[in-house]
Parts: C-alpha cells; structure tokens; sequence
C-alpha cells in the first residue's frame, strides 16, 4: 500500500480534523502539485537528500497540502493530506 494512502487514508483522520485521501486523490497529485501555491524560502531536506517542496491547493471547498521530493530527473509525491476549508 503507498505510504500516503496508509498514512493519511483511514478514518483516523476525521480525529485529526482532517479528510482520509482517497486513490483518486493520490492519482491526482501531480495535477493538484501543478496548481498548488508552493511555500518560499529554502526547501527542507528529505532522508535522503532530495529537498522537499510543500505547496497548498483549494479545490471544490478543499484545501490539500502537498508536498513533494523534488530529485534530479523527476518530482516525487512525499505525503498528502486535505481538509475542509474553514469558514
């Protein structure tokens, strides 16, 4: 099972305040990284070396965080998570 989904996909999230990603949410990822408002400054560094960029997304009264390990040939999806906008 991918990380993200085991990690952010169970209704233990609802206890987090936050909404479980879906497959179709993990399929969308790049789509969603593409559309995503990336944070400035200096990426943080992963495990094993490659730097991360964290982005957020408001889509259909959603707002996903991504964040994604960004290597020499290809961008990587890290972790995903989403929650309801707050009103």
């Amino acid at each position: 099972m991918l990380p993200i989904l085991k990690q952010h996909g169970g209704d233990g999230e609802f206890a987090r305040g936050q909404i479980p990603v879906t497959a179709e949410d993990f399929a969308r990822f790049m789509e969603l990284f593409n559309r995503a408002k990336l944070e400035p400054g200096d990426p943080p560094i992963a495990k094993d070396g490659s730097k991360l960029a964290a982005g957020t997304v408001i889509l259909d009264g959603i707002v996903y965080h991504l964040v994604a390990k960004v290597r020499r040939r290809d961008v990587v999806p890290h972790t995903m998570y989403k929650r309801a906008v707050q009103k």
